[in-house]
């Protein structure tokens, strides 16, 4: 085997030309090529995250403890947004559909939307108020709470929590999205 690491842009030009023969990304890529090039996932990992084995994911919006004016959905509103990237979709598509969900426009909504390519810088943005609320993968402040990088309990507030389970039990984590599979791996039609 030879792992060539890519960017999403690059990954489904290497399947289009048969470059790769296997592909593992996030499930909302992975779900353009299944269709396009009838890829066909043969499995989907399980993340251990702080002592938890996890199918699936989701996103979070959240904002600093401090911020007075931010406490629900609605008022993200003419407020500035950060995520990691347009294409990514624990820090930024689940939240777009969330918003969608509750009758609110991402595009048209907020008052800017910011990417920052590098969940960290997000929530420095967000604590240091650069930007008013932040998008990043579930686990991810807590994460950073356990290495002592946030105090989660006094820095951060968490949009739109919502209560989910998987695999039957509560979802460990917080979450403002709903819960997706895990990243597949999938094999491309030609091997």
């Amino acid at each position: 085997f030879e792992f060539i690491p890519m960017n999403y842009s690059h990954i489904r030009d290497a399947v289009k030309e048969e470059k790769i023969d296997f592909v593992f990304t996030n499930p909302s890529l992975f779900s353009c090529i299944e269709s396009t090039y009838e890829t066909s996932a043969i499995a989907t990992i399980r993340n251990f995250r702080l002592g938890k084995e996890l199918s699936e994911y989701g996103g979070v919006i959240f904002t600093s403890n401090s911020n007075v004016h931010i406490n629900e959905l609605e008022d993200l509103k003419n407020k500035i947004v950060e995520g990691e990237s347009f294409t990514s979709l624990s820090a930024m598509k689940m939240q777009w559909q969330t918003l969608f969900f509750e009758n609110m426009s991402l595009m048209n909504d907020p008052a800017q939307i910011r990417f920052s390519h590098d969940p960290n810088q997000t929530v420095t943005d967000v604590l240091t108020g650069v930007v008013d609320a932040g998008f990043v993968r579930t686990d991810y402040l807590e994460r950073l709470n356990q290495s002592g990088h946030i105090d989660f309990h006094t820095d951060i507030k968490i949009i739109h929590h919502v209560n989910a389970s998987v695999d039957h039990h509560d979802f460990p984590f917080e979450v403002s999205t709903n819960l997706f599979p895990e990243w597949p791996l999938g094999v491309l039609k030609h091997v």
